[in-house]
């Protein structure tokens, strides 16, 4: 079909086969874009049942509109060929890379998985189950973005990892148990599938490699996974924990949806336990929790000691505060003393000729009498007038009016302090 014209689609290259048909790479002539060509054998035409499973396919993929998930653009019949035209997707498949280069490191192994988990989210969200995953099934395109290929579609008339037409819909590396023993099949088994692909990602293997697909078979019914520490992977006990779930032969004991399944798979340490964490969120973004890069945050609890001793240290100035007070009221305070302008004394009567000048007022410190604290506190209480509190008695009322006299500058003797300064003056 290479350099023939189907429709307004050229073909120019082989992109691969299987059981069902071939894939080309062709030219739409109208839009100037590329597109790949799925074409159903010519010798399973006359199947009624296998042109009906590629159409099947063809509305499935029509249903779905998710980044992470090839596009359908049409499908055609020319004669005897059926043909779906699909999105081009440039990259290899995953199968591919992993037989090339091994073990993919764990941070892009979760990075991936992040977004092969969100588009069959969707794909479930919206009744498909997919019932062939498998990493030859999924494009690793460049900046490490995936597509999810062949929705509704089995291999078949194959060996190894092809589907067996009338006896088996999947490949037997990555089937569920109960897929193999015949069962109703719904999310759980994809999931299971993922958790394959997931294993063979972090550990470069599938978990159960045998010489025959009958011994393939029954190793995914009755034999347990082995630990991807036993294949040599340095990886956390919750990763760990995390795999052999997705891995579990019931389909009650694993993730019940691909949403739990990515869940748990973010909140897990990623790395080794001596290593920093990795936060995967949907879409391969990758956000490390422990950045020795940058000054790591202090600590909630550091923040919370320095909180304490704030509080104690408020605590014990509030409580010295209070007894210096306490001290201070108990003890006759200080009088300030009160400077007060002394006019000078009137001009005495000089002799004849003799003239002088007044002297220039002078400032005589005056002692303002404290009160005792006792007498104080009492004439507060008597200002008050509260119920229950005695008035004050003869003698405190004599040293209130001493205290007012000497306050406003009055003498016993009815003298200004005033006047008793006038005639020191004079006298010297």
């Amino acid at each position: 079909m290479i350099g023939s014209k189907i429709g307004s689609y050229e073909v120019s290259a082989l992109l691969g086969q299987g059981g069902m048909g071939r894939v080309y790479k062709a030219v739409d002539t109208m839009l100037q874009r590329d597109v790949a060509l799925k074409v159903l054998h010519p010798g399973l035409t006359a199947d009624a049942d296998l042109v009906e499973r590629f159409r099947v396919e063809a509305i499935t993929l029509a249903k779905l509109h998710h980044p992470s998930i090839t596009e359908l653009y049409a499908l055609i019949r020319e004669e005897s060929k059926f043909i779906m035209v699909m999105e081009f997707v440039a990259g290899e498949n995953l199968d591919d890379h992993i037989k090339r280069n091994g073990a993919i490191t764990i941070e892009r192994t979760l990075a991936v998985c992040a977004q092969i988990l969100d588009a069959f989210e969707y794909a479930h969200s919206q009744g498909v189950i997919h019932r062939d995953i498998k990493p030859a099934n999924i494009m690793l395109c460049p900046g490490d973005r995936i597509k999810i290929m062949d929705f509704g579609i089995a291999r078949v008339m194959g060996a190894t990892r092809m589907t067996m037409t009338g006896r088996l819909v999947g490949t037997p590396n990555y089937m569920s148990p109960e897929q193999i023993l015949g069962r109703d099949v719904d999310n759980r088994s994809d999931i299971y599938s993922l958790g394959i692909v997931l294993y063979q990602m972090i550990t470069g293997a599938v978990p159960f490699s045998r010489t025959s697909d009958f011994a393939i078979l029954r190793s995914q019914v009755e034999d347990p996974p082995p630990s991807p520490r036993e294949m040599g992977q340095d990886i956390s006990g919750g990763l760990e924990n995390v795999l052999m779930r997705a891995l579990k032969k019931n389909p009650e004991d694993r993730f019940q949806s691909v949403a739990q399944f990515k869940a748990a798979l973010c909140a897990t340490e990623t790395l080794s336990d001596d290593s920093d964490r990795v936060s995967v969120r949907g879409g391969g973004e990758q956000t490390p929790l422990n950045n020795n890069s940058s000054a790591e945050p202090e600590p909630e609890t550091s923040r919370l000691k320095y909180y304490y001793l704030a509080g104690a240290l408020a605590v014990v100035l509030l409580a010295l505060g209070v007894w210096a007070l306490a001290s201070g009221g108990s003890s006759r305070p200080r009088a300030d003393p009160v400077v007060k302008s002394v006019p000078p004394p009137e001009p005495q009567h000089s002799p004849a000729g003799a003239a002088g000048q007044p002297p220039p007022p002078v400032a005589v410190p005056v002692p303002v009498p404290a009160q005792p604290a006792v007498e104080r506190q009492k004439l507060d209480q008597a200002k008050k007038g509260k119920p229950g509190q005695e008035r004050l008695t003869e003698e405190e009322k004599r040293v209130q009016d001493e205290a007012r006299r000497a306050l406003t500058g009055d003498m016993e003797n009815g003298s200004t302090l005033q006047d008793r300064l006038k005639e020191q003056a004079t006298k010297k």
